[in-house]
């Protein structure tokens, strides 16, 4: 039994230079040194065409107008591949005098390549910031399951970018989320800590290691980086989400609402911020707003697990299990090995009388984890 979809999600990364640079700022958390803007986008099959609509979508929501046109040409990843590069003259920011505006095309310079050794973190890394740990719905920062050869080349790479540009906090930033993203947050820590030596002010180091220091279990000292990273940049919506998470996960859910709110007032398109704050309400059984919540989160980044799965058992508790169901099949068709949302998916088969199917649901639920609670209990992820 397997759940419907389309295929795994594949994640585009854009490169997108603009006219008017101020019109990116909250659109972007920083914008690059290197003169050029990322956006990464996820689509189904490898799909460029779905990947452009994502892309065009995502920049007409900010009401972003005087943008340069994009285009395939402007893809700089695309599952691991890197597109052919123009070779004429560039202005030392990565851009061809000779392109249009409606279609730029990209120089091999020096600027280009550190800006895709960076690139390569960012998309390994899976920030929310555009140096920052991405948390996930369960856990605190997201472990790859990447190749560690292919992270260890990452590192390695960011390592040399490092040697040739050793005041850089950005780079030490980069390749501490690097590490953090495989697991080895001592070193994340190290990176991290640097970073915020080479610039005090560095609201996404003070968040990164925050991030780091609290899957490590040091929940005070990662509590004091959240408080820095607000202090240095108190519009610094990360740090504000990173912190509800430790205050929700503490009990602290008055406190923790407050910088969720502040996170969306800061940020409106922050996904992690609507989830994290749908996640409260689901715990004070209030479903009706967790699913709006969750519905917001979904809306602006539609290929991550864990909404799905949070609006699911909200569905359930509030009886709308069709709904539900379409909802356990979106979170198993981003991880077919979660036992949560196969045993999710059972509950809601059993709650609309389809039996054989619950019980296919929750066998596969214990294969995959014994210590799956049958039936699942709401809220169960923290």
């Amino acid at each position: 039994m397997a759940a419907h979809g389309s295929g795994a999600p594949n994640a585009f990364v854009f490169v997108v230079p603009s006219y008017r640079d101020d019109l990116f700022q909250g659109f972007f958390d920083r914008p690059s040194t290197t003169g050029l803007f990322f956006v990464q986008v996820l689509v189904r099959d490898n799909n460029v065409d779905q990947a452009l609509k994502a892309l065009k979508k995502k920049m007409q929501r900010e009401g972003i107008l005087y943008f340069v046109n994009v285009d395939a040409a402007n893809i700089l990843t695309a599952t691991g591949t890197t597109p052919e590069i123009c070779s004429r003259g560039s202005d030392g920011m990565g851009l061809d005098h000779a392109a249009t505006p409606s279609r730029p095309r990209f120089c091999k310079n020096s600027a280009i390549s550190l800006a895709a050794s960076l690139m390569a973190a960012l998309a390994l890394a899976g920030c929310e910031t555009a140096m920052g740990i991405r948390p996930p719905g369960r856990g605190i920062a997201e472990i790859s399951d990447t190749d560690p050869k292919a992270a260890a080349t990452n590192i390695d790479s960011l390592t040399e970018v490092i040697k040739r540009n050793p005041s850089s906090a950005e780079a030490y930033n980069t390749r501490g989320a690097a590490y953090a993203r495989v697991g080895r947050f001592s070193e994340a820590i190290v990176d991290f800590t640097e970073a915020a030596k080479l610039d005090p002010n560095s609201a996404a180091a003070y968040t990164n290691r925050a991030l780091a220091e609290r899957q490590m279990g040091h929940n005070d000292t990662a509590r004091a980086d959240f408080d820095r990273a607000i202090a240095a940049n108190p519009n610094h919506a990360p740090a504000y989400v990173g912190r509800a998470n430790l205050l929700r996960a503490q009990g602290n859910l008055d406190q923790a609402l407050a910088d969720l709110d502040t996170a969306i007032r800061i940020n409106p398109e922050s996904a992690q911020a609507f989830h994290s704050r749908g996640l409260i309400y689901q715990k004070r059984n209030d479903y009706t707003r967790a699913v709006t919540d969750f519905d917001n989160a979904i809306d602006r980044d539609p290929f991550v697990f864990a909404p799905y799965q949070a609006r699911g058992e909200s569905l359930v508790a509030i009886g709308k299990y069709d709904k539900a169901i379409e909802d356990f099949n979106a979170a198993l068709n981003v991880n077919n090995k979660s036992a949560q949302a196969w045993a999710w998916l059972g509950l809601a088969y059993e709650k609309t009388g389809n039996k054989q199917k619950s019980q296919e649901c929750y066998q596969r639920a214990t294969q995959l984890d014994s210590s799956q609670p049958i039936p699942p209990r709401v809220g169960a992820h923290g």
